[in-house]
């Protein structure tokens, strides 16, 4: 083996080593790192979207805790009644069509009546006389609210006549005795069995459960309040900064157009020149274009006369051979009978033709090339 099969033999053996070897076990460990690298993105989705189904119905659950148990906090604060009792009668009011808010309305309508009642004053003393209802005590004190509401609600149950005991209910309760009328057409027993039955089922909240939803909406108020004070200290930090930004872009915005009344002409020049280099651009843009093509055909030439090259060693290595003498030979005969026959002078004189069609083509196509450059019509010049 010579010097230059055992280098091409060296040339191969590395190329077989990197491509095969190095190479291929480099896009292994990438191709392993891109699925190891998958699977724990899938693993971190998964869990995250664990967590977020498990906290998610647990701040829906805490939401609407705060919301129910502040609002019957509140709620038994204004009317002066427990939780217990507001529970009790949310839950019958649901049964008889209403809620509890209606039911509030008519529960502080209630209050105001006995207190006209004690007061002696003639429709509310009217109203509960008929009932049979004393809206105080045997001490002469008022009764409490929920003494009085279940009282009156039981009393307006065994009225028999329907018009007497809409009329006694809208008197005593407001335009929400009407709402109470159905919780009541089962009678005294029917309410209290729906307020035992919210009871049994464990749907009545406790004090200590709505003053817990009260402090933490409370908390959460706080909080929000909090985040709203430091965007407002935020804001307020960088008043004065911005007040000077703005005042200094007002006085600058004044400077400038100031200078535009009074430098035109300069505007018109800086416009103007902008559009030169515009123009100029498109035609640098042009001209690489052109290079690009004429940079593609060189590669092309360079690649027919790489296969010219390669073509002549092997002819002429071949010519080197018996064989190839024997061809050579026979070609030299062959030329020889055409120059002196004629023949292949005018063989000659037809590719002289073409070559020179050829030529003035291609000069005209560059000249319109260049023309059309020059008036910047970069497609005319693309399609040429």
């Amino acid at each position: 083996m010579g010097m230059g099969d055992a280098v091409r033999a060296g040339r191969a053996y590395v190329e077989f080593f990197v491509k095969d070897k190095v190479t291929g076990q480099l896009h292994a460990l990438s191709r392993r790192a891109q699925q190891a690298a998958a699977q724990v993105n899938r693993v971190g989705l998964g869990v995250s979207a664990a967590g977020a189904a498990i906290i998610t119905p647990i701040l829906g659950a805490a939401k609407s805790f705060m919301t129910a148990g502040d609002a019957l906090d509140k709620m038994a604060q204004r009317t002066a009644t427990s939780v217990e009792f507001l529970s009790q009668l949310n839950y019958a009011a649901k049964l008889g069509g209403t809620d509890i808010k209606a039911m509030e309305t008519g529960i502080r309508r209630l209050q105001r009546s006995a207190m006209d009642a004690n007061r002696g004053l003639s429709t509310a003393t009217e109203a509960f006389g008929q009932l049979g209802v004393s809206v105080t005590d045997q001490n002469g004190n008022l009764k409490s609210t929920e003494q009085l509401f279940m009282e009156t609600a039981a009393a307006l149950s065994k009225v028999e006549n329907n018009t007497q005991k809409a009329a006694l209910a809208t008197m005593i309760f407001g335009r929400a005795g009407t709402n109470l009328l159905p919780m009541l057409r089962d009678g005294e027993q029917g309410l209290r069995a729906a307020m035992e039955e919210a009871k049994r089922l464990g749907i009545v909240m406790s004090a200590e459960d709505a003053k817990a939803a009260a402090d933490l909406t409370d908390a959460w108020t706080r909080f929000k309040s909090v985040l709203e004070m430091v965007t407002i200290q935020i804001g307020s930090a960088v008043a004065p900064v911005l007040e000077w930004l703005s005042n200094a872009m007002a006085n600058t915005g004044h400077a400038v157009i100031d200078f535009i009344k009074r430098h035109k002409e300069a505007i018109i020049a800086v416009g103007l020149f902008g559009t030169a280099l515009i123009t100029a651009g498109g035609i640098i843009l042009g001209l690489g274009t052109v290079l690009s093509i004429a940079g593609t055909v060189l590669a092309g030439i360079t690649a027919a006369i790489s296969a010219f090259v390669g073509i002549a060693s092997a002819a002429f290595g071949f010519l080197m051979t018996p064989v190839g003498a024997l061809v050579a030979g026979l070609v030299a005969a062959a030329g020889s009978f055409l120059y002196f026959s004629g023949a292949g002078g005018k063989a000659l004189d037809w590719l002289k033709g073409k070559f020179a069609e050829i030529k003035e083509f291609a000069i005209e196509s560059w000249k319109g090339i260049a023309d059309a450059l020059a008036a910047g019509d970069l497609a005319l010049a693309a399609k040429i």
